[in-house]
């Protein structure tokens, strides 16, 4: 088979890196981008053109209706899937796909066992800080952990950060500072975008702390928070966690054991989680039922 790859996922920003690695193998070659609006049978013609003429190029296949749904789906592009599927001509091919794959379908799974594939799913905690701290060294910069701990902090805050907008703010970050390239806490708060989200995180330091002013400056700003309900949820599992942590410390754990706990906890309550925005989603529970 020729070179082909497929690239799918719910994170646009990373799509876009895995396509610029591929691209960057091929650069004396020009780029075909074709989307599903150009129809099975124009991108059918495309491939089989060129590779009757002989002068190659890159195709970059957008969203082609050849990866199914459940539910209706157009046996239209049965041919073209069957063509990119026994494709061996010259030019290659970058297949994209800006959303997850349903893997219990056999024609989708057909294309995952066949065509090399890479899966670019939505980062999260943990996951988007290592991120956010590798772009950074790769752009020449250093956090330091208290910045690293303020920005996982905000990422569960504010819930479903898309990287390109992470990254955008780091972008920024990058054309403020002088001199040496260390982001710290202290940078991040007089220069991150969400201020509500930065006076919450300030609010929950100021209970734990026992800082009785800072709570009484931004009593106000809290209960005019526009939300408020899912701003005080977060407070209220941050001052749990503190619990749990000190109630390990209490039965002698150490801090490598107490670190371990509770990222097993962490996890456990994403799973649980998200198993509940899955019923949600398929109807077994109401709307406003709330999930923080």
């Amino acid at each position: 088979m020729a070179h082909i790859q497929l690239i799918y996922g719910d994170e646009p920003q990373l799509i876009e890196e895995e396509k610029r690695k591929f691209l960057s193998a091929y650069p004396d070659l020009p780029v075909t981008v074709l989307d599903d609006e150009a129809g099975p049978q124009k991108i059918s013609e495309k491939l089989c053109e060129d590779s009757l003429f002989g002068d190659q190029k890159v195709f970059c296949l957008v969203n082609l209706p050849i990866i199914r749904k459940s539910g209706k789906n157009s046996d239209a592009w049965i041919p073209l899937y069957e063509l990119i599927m026994e494709y061996n001509g010259d030019n290659p091919i970058l297949l994209i796909y800006h959303d997850m794959i349903d893997k219990r379908i056999k024609q989708n799974k057909e294309i995952l066992e066949k065509i090399p594939n890479h899966q670019c799913k939505r980062l999260e905690g943990a996951d988007l800080v290592i991120w956010i701290r590798q772009y950074c060294t790769s752009n020449g910069f250093k956090m330091t952990p208290d910045a690293q701990e303020y920005v996982a902090h905000l990422i569960d805050l504010w819930q479903d950060v898309p990287v390109s907008f992470m990254k955008t703010e780091f972008d920024r970050y990058f054309l403020q500072i002088t001199g040496e390239k260390v982001i710290t806490k202290e940078f991040l708060e007089e220069n991150g975008s969400d201020y509500g989200a930065k006076n919450i995180f300030t609010f929950k330091e100021a209970l734990l702390k026992r800082d009785i002013d800072t709570l009484l400056e931004l009593f106000p700003f809290m209960f005019g928070y526009k939300e408020l309900d899912r701003a005080m949820s977060y407070i209220e599992g941050q001052l749990r966690l503190q619990l749990l942590v000190n109630e390990c410390r209490q039965a002698g754990m150490s801090v490598q054991a107490i670190q371990t706990y509770v990222r097993i906890m962490i996890r456990h309550l994403n799973r649980i989680r998200s198993n509940l925005l899955m019923k949600r989603a398929l109807g077994f529970l109401p709307k406003h039922y709330e999930l923080y």
